[in-house]
């Protein structure tokens, strides 16, 4: 009797052992992400998901991917899916914000980048994100507002005074245009220099 339980013990162990975690396929998923092979990383997800419809970084993954070849619709649910899961889920307001965007719901866009900032207030990615919803929304004064937030938070990034430089040049202020993308060219943003080129003389 005793050995006839010790084979059972050992046969279900080496069922566990054999069998696919959602664990594993998120691993897989991911790896697959980092190639861009996004097909084969939604895929894997999915599995993932199947195994356990809560785990909260395949779903945030599985959008990044719908994201990537640009299924807003996808993206959006999955996002979606994830907020209901936990509300306090900044990066996937601010996700859902950039997939909006790329639908052109500037508005719902911004309502996102609102909630992110709520639960992340110093994130300067987020004051980007909706800087540029904004300037797409035509708040030219918003939008450089955010990007001067953006700056305080963060002043390596290039971009975001690559950004205000083209918005104060639309508004008509050249000379801090000017300083913005001088300083851009300075952090590594090299398309500001053509910009300079024409307008900064």
């Amino acid at each position: 009797m005793r050995k006839i339980i010790i084979f059972f013990a050992l046969f279900y162990s080496y069922n566990a052992i054999g069998q696919t975690t959602a664990q594993d396929y998120y691993n897989s998923g991911a790896a697959k992400g980092l190639t861009e092979d996004y097909e084969a990383a939604i895929a894997a997800f999915t599995k993932a998901l199947e195994l356990s419809p809560m785990f909260e970084d395949a779903i945030y993954s599985r959008g990044i991917c719908y994201f990537r070849k640009k299924n807003s619709k996808m993206a959006i649910a999955d996002f979606t899916k994830l907020i209901s899961i936990n509300a306090s889920n900044a990066k996937a307001y601010n996700q859902r914000g950039l997939c909006k965007s790329q639908i052109g719901d500037n508005k719902g866009a911004i309502n996102d980048f609102n909630d992110a900032l709520n639960l992340i207030p110093n994130e300067a990615q987020f004051f980007y994100n909706r800087a540029i919803a904004k300037y797409n929304n035509g708040d030219y004064t918003g939008s450089i507002d955010d990007l001067t937030k953006a700056i305080e938070i963060d002043p390596s990034q290039g971009s975001f005074y690559y950004k205000r430089g083209v918005l104060n040049y639309i508004s008509g202020s050249k000379m801090a245009a000017c300083i913005d993308l001088n300083k851009s060219v300075e952090l590594g943003h090299v398309e500001g220099y053509d910009i300079i080129k024409l307008y900064c003389r």
